[in-house]
């Protein structure tokens, strides 16, 4: 008899594979009911900014007063706007106030919020501990959250050109709000002290910052000075771009309550810039007609102004990418 061959056990066939993780999360995401959820927010963009964007730019089209019924003219707003000297006024004004803030804001708001932040992995701060970066961050904000007109009244009774703290310091002569120089200096420190939010935004990205690249460069032994210019900065330059742009666009066309509290776009017209002046044109004189068509401008240049900031800064990052 022959011996019987001993059974071959088959090897085990390679594992199945896994669904991927990333695949199977889109797939979620395009189900049924999750688009649901953003409807709410376009039906609210839409009645919100959609609808009275389009009623405003109508609205430019036409003589209106208020009390009467809007008559069709056309371009005729838009031609005015070009040839009004008043707007000219308020836009140099406008432009020199966001070149005093702006930069202004940024110097101040860039080392406190380093300052605040704490000290990198593997060094210590000697200026500030715990409960002093505490209070510290609380008095950045406080500005901020105070009411806007409370903040402009203070600044009224600081800049005061007879009794107020800073005249009083400096001596007469001043020409705190009653010169067109001194009084646009202190509108661009009133407003630029209003830090809270810059502020915020670069606290949070001062501590997303990766920790093994400070550890690193503690490590090695670089200096404090060493690691702000080449690795801090650097990585915080996105934001700071940000910021700037962001402070741009809202010190030209959202600074209101303070400047009118403070001084009313005086001396002068000096501090009548662009808000004040469409408030004026359009709450005290009513024509609504007029200030519906400066304002679609002004929207246009600013979505303008955003896109050609914007998109070089995504090309070079889709160029990047494709290098990679």
């Amino acid at each position: 008899m022959t011996a019987a061959a001993p059974e071959t056990e088959e090897a085990p066939g390679p594992p199945e594979p896994r669904a991927d993780a990333s695949a199977a999360s889109r797939r979620r995401a395009g189900e049924p009911g999750y688009g649901r959820l953003g409807v709410p927010y376009v039906v609210g963009l839409v009645l919100v900014v959609g609808l009275p964007l389009l009623a405003g730019a109508a609205l430019g089209l036409t003589e209106f007063h208020g009390i009467d019924r809007p008559r069709f003219v056309g371009l005729d707003q838009v031609r005015e706007a070009f040839d009004d000297d008043a707007l000219h006024r308020a836009l140099r004004a406008t432009g020199l106030l966001v070149a005093l803030v702006v930069p202004t804001r940024l110097l101040l708001v860039l080392p406190l919020a380093l300052l605040l932040a704490g000290p990198p992995p593997g060094r210590r701060s000697r200026l500030t501990g715990r409960v002093a970066r505490g209070w510290g961050r609380v008095a950045a904000v406080a500005p901020t959250v105070v009411p806007e007109s409370a903040w402009a009244l203070l600044w009224l009774w600081l800049l005061n050109p007879v009794n107020g703290p800073v005249a009083l310091a400096l001596g007469p002569g001043t020409g705190l709000l009653t010169e067109p120089g001194p009084t646009r200096l202190g509108v661009a420190a009133m407003v630029a002290l209003q830090l809270g939010e810059s502020f915020v935004v670069l606290l949070a990205a001062r501590a997303a910052l990766p920790r093994a690249v400070m550890e690193a460069a503690a490590m090695e032994g670089a200096s404090s000075a060493y690691v702000l210019r080449r690795v801090t900065l650097p990585l915080l330059a996105p934001v700071i771009g940000f910021l700037v742009l962001r402070d741009t666009v809202l010190v030209a066309t959202a600074v209101f309550v303070p400047i009118l509290v403070l001084t009313d776009g005086g001396p002068r017209e000096a501090t009548t810039t662009l808000p004040v002046l469409l408030y004026r044109q359009g709450f005290l004189y009513g024509d609504l007609g007029y200030v519906s068509a400066v304002s679609v401008l002004v929207l246009l240049a600013t979505v303008l102004l955003v896109a050609l900031t914007v998109a070089p800064v995504l090309l070079l990052r889709r160029l990047r990418a494709r290098e990679r």
